[in-house]
């Protein structure tokens, strides 16, 4: 069964316009389910390389002519089963990618610096989230 999700929508304050020439918002999601949190391989790793497939898939030729602009973000969503004393159940862990610092200077003549705003655009492209239910409130039985 497959939950990767590719579609356009139309922006909610262009509803009520002519859906025709309202302009669209692609979203790349992925839902995955799992029983486990560690299956036998770290899950985040996982979700990494998904959410790595979907960016990089956006973009199927490279050449000098390619257009970066045109990558969207994507979002994966991981929905686990985790024990109760895990200490993660009723939780929601997030990854994105961050800028954490720029080296070099002292700092004061990056605020409101055009380059570094355009850089961190890439900030928003990915993101991970995984949902922790804890496990004891799915009865397996009703499930097989």
């Amino acid at each position: 069964m497959y939950f990767d999700v590719f579609v356009k929508v139309k922006l909610p304050w262009y509803a009520d316009k002519n859906l025709y020439t309202a302009p669209c918002f692609c979203i790349k999601l992925d839902a995955e389910m799992q029983r486990k949190l560690n299956p036998g391989y770290i899950l985040s790793k996982r979700g990494l390389y998904y959410g790595s497939r979907m960016i990089t898939g956006q973009l199927p030729v490279i050449n000098k002519d390619t257009n970066y602009d045109l990558i969207a973000p994507v979002y994966s969503i991981w929905i686990t089963l985790v024990s109760k004393n895990s200490g993660l159940a009723g939780r929601v862990i997030k990854y994105q990618m961050e800028n954490v610092g720029v080296s070099g200077g002292n700092g004061d003549e990056l605020y409101g610096n055009k380059a570094l705003c355009k850089l961190d655009t890439v900030t928003n492209l990915m993101n991970i989230y995984f949902i922790c239910i804890d496990k004891d409130i799915v009865d397996f039985r009703k499930l097989n």
